[in-house]
């Protein structure tokens, strides 16, 4: 029998998921890998101080070759610092039980159940919801943890706004049609979590979903208000009376909801048709809609057909409402839109969720072979790790540009083919993106796009692009933008893509189009590229320039890292709807 090179055996990270607890004074750690539980005594010194229980988790999780996914903490009065810690410097997700002490590893093991039972079979986390489709906020740090981002003007009034808002016991509700995938969702996600460490009565609400009606908000609202539908995609009487019975579903399950609230947001035309029940349930209440979506404002003034009749039919609900908040950018906003009923607020993305926060190498390198497994399921060759690559994540959608991604991609590489950079030091291209349940033309989109690579003009740069639909699993999407060489955002229509802020926090200089709220984010040749929609041949001009000059490259990145505008952050974006809601009550 040949010998076995040791050096040729390629170790894989094994996944585990566990609880940590304290017994009779000391910690114990129950964990689960490959299917089978195991429980350890931490040593004795481990009960003095949480830092020590992180090194301790930190050198064990090394030397056993073991990637945590999410840890309970069972019993434990440091619980909040610790999951903290961990989640920060660790990257494991902290779940948090009672701080009552446990009395046997017995009890450990089940909280260690409790956590497994969370997560998909890819490691994905469930969306914990509560009664009447209430997602339920997580922890992942206390509420010091965003002073670092933010001025002590900002931090101390976002804290006075809460206790206002306490005093007068309001209660504010959003409601949206989805938990995962996309801007809105991600937004209010990290809201709810910082809304649960400021003690505020904030909840979040999501429709019961129904694909049939997804189909119509999608194509017929989303795509047509944003001039990229079909000419021939018009909202029917038909579509109107499968929309209104939905909604009318949607008003009596949440009834109890919509009847005891002071504040109620409703974001973006899917769950618009409430605006009107709401009105019959709860009078009182005052009624905030937000416009995430670049309108084209212009073609509905002008009473275009396709998009004014679905303008027409989203205002009569819409109208109804006391306020209407869009993108800070006036061409999104239709003229029946009273200036006394509007408001400007940009979205906001989180620094200390998993799309932003640090990771280290090891960290990284768990998500990129993560990454690599998606490729090889979708029939991809692997990212060739010692090349750089270009990349762009967004969602599949017809507004996106994924078609002139490819395309810039192949005027970047013939053009450094003829500055002599050689095929197996060229840069890759990925375009990565998550799916979502109200999107049901993600999977097509994305097939068109994997087609594309199979005509004879892509054909031969193909095995260098790596187009992948990817779980919701945020740490991936953050690894894979901070080990880009250059961001780009194509979007022929766009709200606000907080994805361009996020590259710029990470120092990678974005390419991206004039469209919707882009121009807001990136100071052209400063901090990034803006050129108009189309213009592919001027986005492979500017890559050329910063792939060869290095010097040039670093001040753009540099510059980028540097200017990110704090009103784009989670803490002032929950403080600013904290103010809107005591100003409107007033």
């Amino acid at each position: 029998m040949a010998q076995v090179n040791k050096k040729e055996i390629k170790t894989t990270i094994k996944v585990a998921y566990g609880a940590l607890g304290t017994i009779h004074g000391r910690y114990y750690l129950a964990f689960s890998v490959q299917g089978k539980i195991k429980e350890c005594c931490l040593p004795s010194d481990t009960t003095k101080k949480s830092d020590l229980i992180y090194n301790w988790l930190k050198k064990f999780s090394n030397e056993n070759n073991i990637k945590f996914i999410a840890l309970g903490l069972a019993g434990l009065e440091q619980a909040e610092k610790i999951g903290e810690k961990i989640w920060l410097k660790l990257d494991i997700v902290p779940h948090i039980y009672s701080k009552d002490p446990i009395s046997n590893v017995t009890e450990l093991k089940q909280a260690c159940y409790r956590v497994i039972k969370k997560y998909k079979h890819n490691n994905q986390a469930l969306v914990q919801m509560a009664a009447r489709r209430q997602i339920k906020p997580s922890f992942l740090t206390g509420l010091s943890a965003y002073k670092k981002f933010a001025t002590v003007k900002e931090y101390s009034r976002a804290l006075e706004l809460a206790d206002e808002f306490k005093k007068k016991k309001l209660k504010m509700i959003f409601i949206n049609s989805t938990a995962s995938g996309g801007g809105v969702a991600h937004m209010r996600h990290a809201m709810m979590r910082l809304y649960s460490l400021l003690g505020v009565n904030v909840k979040w609400h999501v429709l019961r979903p129904d694909v049939e009606i997804f189909n119509i908000t999608k194509k017929k609202f989303h795509n047509v208000l944003q001039a990229v539908a079909p000419s021939d995609c018009v909202l029917t009487s038909a579509d109107k009376r499968l929309y209104n019975e939905w909604i009318s579903s949607n008003a009596r399950f949440l009834n109890p909801m919509l009847k005891e609230s002071n504040v109620i947001v409703i974001d973006d035309p899917q769950p618009a048709g409430l605006v009107a029940h709401i009105k019959k349930i709860n009078p009182r209440a005052r009624i905030i809609y937000r416009s995430h979506i670049q309108i084209t404002a212009d073609l509905i003034n002008k009473k275009v057909k396709q998009q004014f009749s679905t303008w027409k039919f989203l205002w009569q609900f819409i109208k109804l409402a006391d306020l209407f908040i869009s993108h800070p950018i006036p061409e999104f906003v239709p003229n029946t839109v009273k200036e006394n009923k509007l408001i400007y607020m940009p979205p906001s993305t989180d620094p200390i969720d998993g799309l932003n926060k640090k990771l280290t190498r090891r960290q990284k390198d768990y998500y990129l072979a993560l990454f690599q497994k998606y490729l090889e399921e979708n029939g991809q060759t692997p990212l060739d790790a010692k090349r750089p690559y270009l990349i762009q994540i967004a969602r599949f959608d017809p507004s996106k540009g994924i078609y002139d991604v490819i395309e810039s991609y192949r005027k970047i590489y013939r053009r450094l083919l003829k500055a002599n950079i050689i095929p197996k030091k060229m840069p890759q291209l990925v375009i990565a993106g998550n799916g979502s349940i109200d999107d049901p033309e993600g999977v097509s989109i994305y097939e068109e796009a994997r087609q594309i690579l199979q005509l004879d003009t892509y054909k031969h740069i193909a095995p260098d692009i790596k187009i992948v639909r990817l779980p919701h699993y945020d740490q991936l999407l953050n690894t894979l933008m901070d080990d880009s060489l250059i961001a780009l955002q194509l979007s022929h229509k766009e709200g606000f893509e907080f994805k361009v802020t996020e590259a710029l926090m990470k120092g990678k200089p974005v390419i991206a189009y004039r469209s919707g709220g882009i121009p807001l984010q990136i100071r052209h040749e400063q901090t990034g590229f803006l050129v108009n929609a189309g213009e592919t041949s001027k986005v492979a001009d500017y890559a050329k320039k910063l792939i060869l000059n290095k010097k040039y490259y670093n001040k753009i990145s540099r510059e980028a890292s540097a200017t990110i505008n704090h009103d784009y952050w989670t803490l002032n974006n929950a403080a600013k709807w904290l103010f809107l809601a005591l100003k409107i009550m007033k």
